[in-house]
């Protein structure tokens, strides 16, 4: 299975590459599941501080489950720091995911917003 990894700033293209270059892949986000927790559709305001570690925990556990279905994923979270990346990198090997990263370099400038 593959899990691609979109790594660039907002605003860099990551949702219109999604919508251009997607196929059956589900695609994941931290921003997702906070405003779904939040009940807000607007992911600035759904941002908590105090609530990140449920929003990665819950993302990782989404992962999990996703892995079962035996689904290829696209994992879109453009804020991601190391030490989160090293262990979203851990979760996905032991689950049998291979990674291919698609940074913003790679999405044509045509497709940034903004």
């Amino acid at each position: 299975m593959k899990a691609k990894i979109l790594i660039g700033l907002p605003a860099s293209g990551k949702t219109t590459w999604i919508k251009e270059n997607r196929q059956d892949e589900l695609v994941i986000n931290c921003d997702s599941i906070r405003m779904m927790l939040q009940n807000t559709p607007n992911k600035y305001e759904a941002f908590v501080a105090q609530d990140e570690s449920i929003i990665w925990n819950t993302f990782c556990d989404l992962i999990g489950n996703i892995w079962k279905s035996r689904k290829d994923i696209i994992i879109d979270n453009p804020n991601c720091n190391k030490k989160l990346l090293d262990q979203l990198l851990i979760r996905l090997h032991g689950l049998g995911y291979k990674e291919e990263f698609i940074d913003e370099k790679e999405i044509p400038q045509g497709l940034a917003c903004g």
